[in-house]
């Protein structure tokens, strides 16, 4: 308690019986006489405060009664005793003892708004009237200070745990002050610096954080990082650190490290492949492929996988009789990306069946990107059968008995083996639409030919149509022959054209007679053959 000077004077004078009168002015005291009600002393309650949260209240200790009150002022920071200034809070409290003695009376709260060294003052004022008996109590008697409102920092990263390398990285924060107005910076440690050390310098982070923003100024106690803020370019934990500025009313804040931590995880990845042949190549055909990581800046290697038509889910194991095989029939690889890319060099795999081949690629991953597998049926490769064409040679024609042959050469084929059939249609079938007169299948020789058997049932003249068709076999495919492509033509002879001849003496070769025989000749077409005879029939006569 501060117990003032002229307190025990005017309790001297007031046991003489004398008065002490006290005007207040702007917070200027005048002591006119001695007075028997008297200020023996205050008290700040309390005496240290924080703004915006603490009730501050004044106590006096007085020798006075009832007929009297108590007046008590508050002075903002550097106010008290200016002339013309006027108190921030003002409370009148009466003395409640009857009697004049000493009594104690305390005044109402007030809660500062503002930071510094606020003071009280304290009269003695006389109920009835309102004049002024004794004080005010001097400036500087009993100061307050009043300090700035501890702050701090509630914050909220954008990401959180379970992202990725790759994305945005942003934070926000709001003070937890007293009306909180200046400037945040945000500051980003890197998944190498686990103590959020400002010290701890690196290539990377030379100021030991990798990324800062601000100052930004607070708008209703917040702030955030404005966008794009910071892509994460690792995997690893992230720490955001944010620092308050203060104010004149707030103290500086700075965010705890390991508050606000963001997981980043792998980028999960993806493969594009481009096979270098596709549906329709025929076997033999060389298999290559090409692939790209979609991902974040993918290094590591690639491994390509090529599946047989026996193997249509891809099965990386498959079991046999003998144990467990590779489920694969060819592998290439570990390749190491390029931009991202890599591919099977030439000649990758040469195909010797046909059916579906399917690539499968695998990437292993790297510190930044995920591993990852591309789906089976995402490469189809379908190998066909070899073309083949057929180069056919039907034997030359004659007079109705002539034994023809159909031969053939099969072309365009890759090593062709396997059967001809060979099919012999009638002169009544021009379209070789119903069924063949005769028929012949033959094994294909070494060079690629093959020769029918013979057909001497030429009895009908006409075309003859022959239609050769090759099997075909595992890796050839079957070709063959149109009707019309190998025409036979047989015509009559002579015997079947009804000559009556004349018998040769001592041979019984008969000849026609001259008339006859010379309309034979001219008219009727007689063949090589009868002609022979004939010439044979002169040279014995």
């Amino acid at each position: 308690m501060r117990q003032h000077g002229w307190a025990r004077k005017a309790r001297t004078l007031a046991i003489g019986g004398g008065a002490v009168l006290g005007v207040a002015v702007a917070g200027l005291a005048t002591t006119m006489s001695a007075s028997a009600h008297y200020i023996i002393g205050t008290t700040p309650q309390p005496s240290v405060g924080v703004v915006d949260k603490t009730a501050l209240a004044d106590q006096a200790v007085v020798y006075a009664d009832s007929s009297r009150h108590v007046t008590f002022f508050l002075w903002a920071p550097g106010t008290c005793g200016v002339a013309g200034a006027s108190p921030v809070f003002t409370d009148s409290e009466p003395v409640t003892t009857a009697s004049l003695t000493d009594s104690t009376v305390t005044s109402g709260t007030y809660v500062a708004q503002s930071t510094g060294t606020f003071e009280w003052t304290a009269e003695i004022v006389i109920t009835s009237g309102g004049a002024i008996e004794s004080g005010p109590t001097a400036c500087g008697d009993e100061p307050v200070t009043i300090n700035k409102m501890p702050t701090s920092i509630d914050t909220t990263p954008s990401t959180s745990h379970g992202s990725h390398v790759g994305s945005t990285l942003i934070d926000s924060a709001s003070v937890d002050g007293f009306n909180a107005t200046g400037n945040i910076r945000f500051y980003l440690f890197g998944p190498d610096n686990a103590t959020c050390n400002f010290n701890q310098t690196s290539q990377n982070a030379p100021h030991g954080w990798i990324f800062m923003a601000g100052p930004i100024a607070l708008v209703n106690d917040k702030a955030s990082v404005p966008q794009p803020g910071f892509t994460a370019t690792e995997a690893g934990v992230y720490q955001w650190v944010a620092d308050y500025g203060g104010d004149a009313n707030n103290t500086e804040a700075l965010g705890v490290c390991g508050k606000e931590p963001v997981t980043i995880g792998k980028m999960p990845t993806s493969i594009t492949s481009v096979p270098s042949s596709a549906h329709g190549a025929p076997v033999g055909t060389a298999l290559t492929d090409s692939a790209t990581v979609i991902g974040s800046d993918p290094t590591g290697n690639m491994r390509f996988y090529l599946f047989g038509p026996d193997n249509a889910t891809c099965q990386m194991k498959l079991t046999t009789d003998g144990g467990t095989v590779h489920g694969w029939i060819f592998m290439a690889g570990p390749f190491a990306l390029v931009d991202g890319k890599a591919s099977v060099p030439a000649p990758g795999y040469i195909t010797t069946e046909p059916g579906l081949y399917q690539w499968v690629v695998d990437y292993g991953g790297d510190a930044n990107n995920t591993e990852a597998l591309s789906v089976c049926g995402k490469e189809p490769v379908t190998i066909g059968k070899h073309s083949t064409s057929l180069k056919s040679t039907p034997s030359a024609g004659g007079v109705t008995g002539t034994v023809i042959w159909d031969s053939v050469k099969v072309s365009d084929g890759v090593d062709p083996s396997g059967a001809i059939t060979f099919s012999l249609y009638s002169p009544s079938d021009a379209s070789c639409s119903g069924p063949a007169i005769f028929t012949s299948t033959v094994a294909l020789m070494a060079d690629g030919t093959a020769r029918s058997a013979s057909f001497s049932g030429t009895k009908t003249a006409g075309t003859y149509e022959w239609i050769a068709v090759y099997n075909g076999n595992a890796n050839n495919a079957r070709s063959y022959d149109k009707c019309g492509d190998e025409p036979v033509h047989i015509t009559v002879t002579a015997v079947s054209s009804g000559v009556q001849g004349i018998t040769t003496p001592g041979t019984g070769v008969g000849f026609p007679a001259a008339p006859a025989l010379g309309l034979l000749l001219g008219g009727l077409g007689v063949t090589g053959i009868a002609s022979a005879e004939i010439r044979r029939t002169r040279r014995l006569s």
